[in-house]
């Protein structure tokens, strides 16, 4: 499969994924991202893990706001990411919502960018489209697949709601795949 018709095929699939969960009515958003949090809690990746990477949701992705109250209640160190440039986000600690403010694209991010210190026990990350073997494609901009590159982590989890899986997705070389994937309905491990 040439470059051309995989970058074409990977925005379809990206474009279809996030239209789906756009539809998706608020009641049943909230109903399922529910759900996805209280698996993510109950995983012994998470329970055990003293240092957290997650992603602060936006728009239609699954609902992290609760699931950072939930690690930050339990005295969990927390770290979000902050965009630094083109190509890079850095894991910056969190300890309230008061570390954050709208950043590129309107997502939630910290004022301040010093790094958290690592390695992490977990870290939790966003996707648009995934597969039942644990691949991912995000929107394109790479930051994720680099971040896991560079980082080394305990468990890998991405949040997707069922509608977000598909049954191939055309893979790169620095696409990076996940330890586990929460749904609403199941958790998918390797």
């Amino acid at each position: 499969m040439s470059e051309e018709s995989i970058q074409e095929r990977k925005r379809r699939l990206r474009e279809t994924a996030l239209a789906g969960r756009d539809r998706l009515p608020a009641d049943a958003h909230r109903a399922a991202s529910d759900r996805i949090r209280e698996q993510v809690l109950r995983l012994p990746d998470i329970a055990e893990a003293r240092t957290v990477f997650v992603f602060v949701s936006f728009g239609s992705e699954v609902d992290t706001h609760g699931l950072i109250d939930s690690l930050l209640a339990r005295g969990q160190q927390v770290a979000v990411p902050r965009i630094m440039d083109a190509t890079t986000i850095r894991a910056v600690p969190m300890d309230s919502w008061d570390d954050l403010a709208p950043g590129k694209w309107g997502i939630l991010a910290p004022l301040r960018d010093d790094p958290a210190p690592g390695p992490f026990d977990a870290a939790i990350i966003p996707g648009v489209a995934f597969t039942e073997s644990r691949q991912r494609i995000g929107h394109g901009r790479g930051y994720y697949d680099r971040w896991l590159e560079a980082n080394p982590v305990g468990s890998s989890i991405a949040l997707a709601f069922e509608l977000q899986l598909v049954p191939e997705l055309p893979v790169e070389p620095h696409d990076r795949s996940v330890d586990r994937i929460v749904t609403e309905d199941r958790v998918i491990s390797r």
